[in-house]
């Protein structure tokens, strides 16, 4: 199987001067966000960037343009946004820094290569939710996970901090914490906790988030693994093969309805045993993310879901304004994309 690799593309990145302290820039980022400061510190990848609320560092790949009263010089850059854990002497990529994750074992030993992945896999996640989506967690990077081996004392444990009755996994709000059982296999465990991290992840950015972001993002975190200098994500092809089914059947639903749904009954619909609405949000953002401008048209939406921050939140006018074309020219091109072969994805 081909693999498909995560490409940001050429940035023509500002290399800014120091600039004095009554000098301020304006920074055009390529979520549609603006930022208002002056760079106090630079570094290859990113600029540190002094606002009237607060300091903080912003990666040169998310900025669209500068207007800035300080000396500018241009350079073009070819990094990858995605680098190896450990990149060779010379390397263009920056060096990868973990996430800060606890992970407690409550009668339950996990390998040393499992924490390994765990720690991994969850730290890459937040470089796309950076990188790709424009989020800025800023000092929010860390995460909580506890791993019961009996099944008994989780349930007791859940029922004590979550209304959730999940068997598998859960995230607690109280505690801020993913709380898994070690379930019936390694790699299923791992599954559920990528795919609830990814919506623990988001929440804080974004509570009320649709759910086809929310759980198709989910859905496709949830196959990841670490495969040596890089988290690969397999395609779930039980989902994409209903999918295509339903394209040749002409029943596939068609995009601005789906979109409009609302969200209790989006949820409703998912109840049928094949998942029609966590499998379109699967293969949805599967599609967003495989090209340069769905990743594009994908940040836009999350920054004006950011910005509305309501569960009624129109994210079908969001892709017509992002999209290139608008949302029938999306539609289009996730219909011709679906009967194509899939491939993996790494980061």
């Amino acid at each position: 199987m081909k693999r498909q690799v995560f490409k940001m593309g050429v940035l023509c990145a500002a290399l800014l001067a120091w600039p004095d302290s009554a000098a301020g820039d304006t920074f055009y980022l390529r979520s549609g966000r603006i930022i208002e400061g002056t760079v106090v510190e630079e570094t290859d990848d990113a600029l540190k960037i002094k606002t009237e609320r607060r300091i903080f560092s912003l990666q040169k790949r998310l900025i669209q343009r500068v207007e800035t009263s300080s000396p500018v010089v241009t350079k073009v850059g070819t990094r990858n946004p995605y680098p190896s854990r450990a990149p060779q002497p010379g390397s263009p990529g920056r060096p990868f820094t973990p996430v800060d994750i606890e992970i407690l074992s409550e009668g339950h030993t996990l390998s040393p290569a499992v924490r390994e992945e765990i720690v991994y896999v969850i730290s890459k996640m937040f470089v796309v939710f950076e990188d790709v989506l424009g989020l800025d967690f800023n000092r929010e990077r860390m995460f909580k996970a506890r791993v019961f081996g009996d099944f008994a004392a989780y349930q007791s444990y859940q029922a004590q901090v979550s209304t959730s009755r999940s068997d598998t996994g859960f995230y607690s709000i109280q505690n801020k914490e993913m709380v898994l059982w070690k379930n019936d296999s390694g790699r299923k465990m791992l599954r559920i906790l990528y795919h609830e991290a990814s919506r623990a992840i988001l929440h804080r950015q974004i509570p009320r988030c649709p759910p086809w972001i929310d759980e198709g993002l989910a859905e496709f975190f949830e196959y990841g693994a670490m495969e040596e200098d890089s988290v690969v994500v397999q395609p779930q092809m039980h989902k994409d093969e209903r999918v295509k089914a339903w394209l040749r059947a002409g029943t596939l639903m068609p995009l601005e309805p789906y979109l409009r749904l609302p969200d209790a009954e989006w949820r409703q619909r998912n109840e049928r045993q094949d998942a029609p609405m966590s499998t379109m949000a699967w293969s949805l953002i599967t599609f967003l993310l495989s090209t340069e401008k769905g990743r594009a048209a994908f940040s836009g939406v999350v920054h004006e879901l950011r910005r509305f921050n309501h569960k009624n939140f129109p994210s079908y006018r969001a892709i017509e304004h992002y999209y290139p074309g608008g949302l029938k020219a999306m539609e289009a091109e996730w219909r011709a994309w679906i009967p194509r072969p899939r491939k993996e994805s790494s980061f």
